[in-house]
């Protein structure tokens, strides 16, 4: 009987011992640094034509233990969008899978410095052409975030040529932004302005 307690006993503290290190895989500060995004926001698209349009909202949130960041977005007029965002301790690099109710996918890497996330990608236009995605997302000192989503779409010419890493990076604030190395300039399709949700 004394050798089934000594059993139980260290099976159990095996297993707390392994809860233990599950609770602080992802407490490192690589993990942080999106934490600037997380809370309860209302959105709203200054690049939206219709100003009468209540704004977005989306719910950032951590889960499993703190590792992954879980977005939840939605409008009025009933689009719907999720992502997981995680830190890829092998890679060094943040990632972002998005999905939304048009069927939309967007696979994103990227990294942070000093308050702000920049992730890009690649996609498929709908004439098959390749789309190039840049997403940044920035702390104000308000307390507000800007998420602004760039494209720029290759011409037929371009599309078999793979994108280096320092085409894809860059800032991508404005509409008119000129690239180089020939490419099409930046094209902004979203530039939203966060404001933390009345409770």
């Amino acid at each position: 009987m004394k050798h089934y307690i000594k059993i139980l006993c260290l099976g159990v503290a095996v297993m707390a011992s392994d809860v233990a290190a599950q609770n602080k895989a992802c407490q490192t500060p690589e993990y942080q640094a999106f934490d600037f995004w997380l809370g309860k926001w209302s959105v709203s698209n200054t690049l939206q034509s219709n100003k009468s349009l209540p704004p977005a909202s989306n719910n950032i949130s951590k889960i499993l233990n703190g590792c992954v960041i879980l977005e939840e977005y939605s409008t009025a007029q009933g689009y719907k969008g999720k992502s997981l965002n995680i830190y890829d301790l092998q890679t060094k690099q943040w990632h972002q899978t998005w999905t939304d109710n048009t069927g939309l996918l967007l696979q994103l890497s990227g990294n942070a410095t000093n308050k702000k996330m920049e992730l890009t990608g690649k996609g498929v236009a709908a004439d098959g052409a390749v789309l190039h995605h840049k997403i940044t997302w920035t702390a104000n000192q308000d307390g507000t975030v800007r998420q602004v989503w760039a494209q720029r779409k290759l011409p037929k010419n371009l599309n078999q040529q793979p994108a280096r890493n320092d085409e894809l990076q860059g800032e991508a604030s404005l509409p008119s932004e000129t690239s180089s190395n020939d490419l099409p300039a930046w094209q902004v399709v979203f530039d939203g302005v966060y404001q933390k949700a009345a409770s």
